[in-house]
């Protein structure tokens, strides 16, 4: 049975929620003006008044861009068409692409079932994830969920690619534009304490893999699904949570759950599903890779001042960090500079060439508060991986001005020992460099170290071998 609310029971509770928010406001500024009137007859310094009132301006501007924000996104997510006719802002992949195809008839049967959608998805969080969080920590023991609400706005299919090129009879690639805006309500329980998120906003390229093809029903002996990139992640915070809404304190939120979601089903992470009997599921979870990116941070130049001089122009104290599905790589901070120089070089694994996407955040440190950004780029390594070598200047985005030196360094993976004896010889000893990879799957582990180890993948690093060992199960 669902237990979703009808529709009518649902308006007469969207309209008790708005009376609620009214009067909280109403309470709020009368505690902001009790505040200020107390502060004066304690003879409290105004500069604390000050800061205050800026802390509580801020979070009312960024409340109100947010909300804003949601309600686009849902809107387009009840009707696409009148909410593009009337914004032509966040269009679906469909509008941009000529081979990325509309999937209403998905999303009309994805609307229909989605009531029941929310009964399983309770009754799971409810019976099994609960229990699970309980005993995972002592301090856990009186976690509950107190409300599992996922709305009315199910997940849409903004539109889906599949593949005729470059890939095998026996298998079949989509790529699903995922948009889920949603109007959920999720409270918890902790020791006594009520938090909570809604209005979760997530949007994504999502892979589909099918393969086999077999002759015998359901045609596809396994399913793999992961997300090629981060996706794109958004929320509210609810309950003894929102008092935590501040800056620098929800951008660590918001990297924690991005973090989460990376280790599970971002590149190289995936969920694989057998469909069939004695099918090896490693071929599915583990593929192997298609080459190795080597990446050189340079410099960069005529960076923005983020920390302001009493005398002559201000300057930066830069550093970069470069962000792959769950992998984050960061340079050393160059001090009082616009121009700085790092000459640091990192290496990754690359398991689709074609579609992922490096993205690159310059920040100015601050130590005691939260890092300024101060410029971002998106690399397509696709580019790198065609012609070897990319050597060339980036514009920052969403500052006034900037550049970033970068240069990618594309290598393929080679079965003939004479090329590996060739790339040991060239590559300098001195470095951390790699010249081979070797991948060992991993059936159980016992007593793993503590949680501060990756506990999907254990890496060793050698002048000649870089070893990843994937965890695929715990006893």
């Amino acid at each position: 049975m669902s237990d979703v609310a009808p529709k009518s029971q649902r308006k007469s509770q969207i309209e008790e929620a708005q009376l609620a928010n009214v009067v909280l406001r109403y309470f709020k500024l009368a505690g902001v003006a009790v505040g200020v009137w107390l502060s004066g007859y304690l003879n409290f310094s105004p500069s604390w008044i000050l800061f205050g009132l800026i802390l509580y301006v801020w979070k009312e501007r960024q409340g109100q861009r947010k909300k804003l924000q949601i309600e686009i996104r849902q809107d387009t997510a009840r009707d696409e068409q009148k909410a593009i006719l009337a914004r032509v802002e966040d269009l679906p992949s469909w509008v941009h692409f000529p081979e990325v195809e509309r999937a209403e008839w998905f999303n009309k049967i994805l609307d229909q079932i989605w009531p029941f959608i929310g009964g399983y998805v309770k009754e799971l969080l409810t019976n099994s994830i609960q229990p699970k969080i309980q005993a995972s920590h002592a301090q856990m023991a009186s976690f509950v969920f107190t409300k599992i609400d996922l709305g009315d706005i199910p997940p849409r299919i903004g539109g889906v690619k599949v593949y005729t090129k470059n890939v095998r009879r026996d298998e079949i690639y989509m790529d699903l534009d995922i948009i889920y805006s949603s109007d959920c309500d999720l409270m918890v329980k902790l020791k006594g304490m009520n938090m909570g998120i809604k209005d979760l906003q997530i949007r994504g390229t999502m892979r589909v893999i099918l393969k086999p093809l077999i002759s015998r029903m359901p045609l596809f002996g396994g399913l793999s699904v992961f997300f090629l990139n981060n996706p794109s992640i958004d929320f509210n915070l609810k309950g003894i949570a929102d008092a935590f809404d501040l800056p620098g304190l929800r951008e660590m939120v918001e990297d924690i759950i991005a973090e989460q979601i990376a280790n599970i089903m971002v590149l190289p992470n995936r969920i694989a599903v057998p469909m069939i009997e004695g099918l090896n599921l490693s071929l599915l979870k583990y593929p192997p890779p298609e080459g190795v990116l080597r990446i050189y941070m340079i410099e960069a130049r005529n960076l923005v001042s983020a920390d302001v001089a009493l005398l002559g122009k201000g300057k930066s104290d830069p550093y970069a960090v470069l962000k792959f599905g769950p992998e984050k790589f960061k340079t050393k901070v160059i001090n009082n500079s616009v121009n700085p120089e790092w000459n640091e070089v990192f290496e990754t694994i690359i398991d689709c060439k074609d579609a992922q996407v490096i993205d690159l955040e310059i920040r100015d440190e601050d130590p005691g508060s939260k890092d300024d950004k101060i410029g971002t780029a998106a690399i397509d390594i696709s580019s790198s991986a065609s012609n070897g070598t990319l050597d060339t200047w980036l514009p920052l985005e969403n500052v006034k001005k900037g550049d970033v030196h970068i240069k990618l360094v594309w290598m393929y993976l080679a079965n003939d020992p004479i090329v590996l004896e060739k790339t040991m010889k060239q590559v300098d000893t001195s470095t951390e460099l790699a010249t081979c990879v070797l991948m060992v799957n991993l059936d159980s582990a016992k007593d793993l170290p503590s949680s501060k180890v990756n506990a999907h993948s254990l890496y060793l690093m050698t002048n000649y071998l870089y070893l990843e060992i994937p965890l695929s199960g715990y006893d």
